[in-house]
């Protein structure tokens, strides 16, 4: 019975020793994942562009509301227009780069791209019921 301690002691402290050397710096985790720190950084730079997007609807809704000619209405609708086509093709982007997003650690990056999306799709929908609202469309 006495010789199983030591041969014990040897399994349990084998087991343990890639534990004791496991643990590192997470900058030297970092670095050899660069595709992650890309990933993370253009998904940043997505995030703030839909954000640019968003702001710049709610400022062609801000024009249209004060426009008084219709003139100026069908010409503020055009620039809307345009923005919406440019925010329907970041929303296809960003929905082809969010269902690539798997890995756990990617799914807050994930969540916040998804609910950027539903922001624009929001502003968008707002855009399309106030012009259909607008007295520019002859309605």
């Amino acid at each position: 019975m006495k010789h199983w301690i030591p041969i014990i002691l040897l399994g349990a402290s084998t087991l343990m020793l890639p534990a004791a050397y496991a643990e590192e710096q997470p900058q030297d985790h970092e670095a050899h994942h660069p595709e992650q720190q890309q990933t993370s950084t253009d998904t940043q730079a997505t995030l703030q562009k839909a954000d640019e997007k968003i702001a710049e609807l709610s400022a062609l809704q801000k024009e249209a509301d004060k426009a008084t000619s219709p003139q100026e209405q069908k010409a503020i609708q055009a620039k809307q227009m345009m923005q919406m086509q440019e925010c329907m093709s970041m929303m296809n982007m960003m929905s082809q780069s969010s269902q690539m997003m798997m890995k756990p650690e990617e799914m807050m990056m994930r969540q916040q791209m998804l609910e950027k999306r539903m922001d624009m799709m929001q502003m968008m929908m707002q855009t399309m019921l106030n012009q259909q609202a607008s007295p520019a469309t002859g309605k």
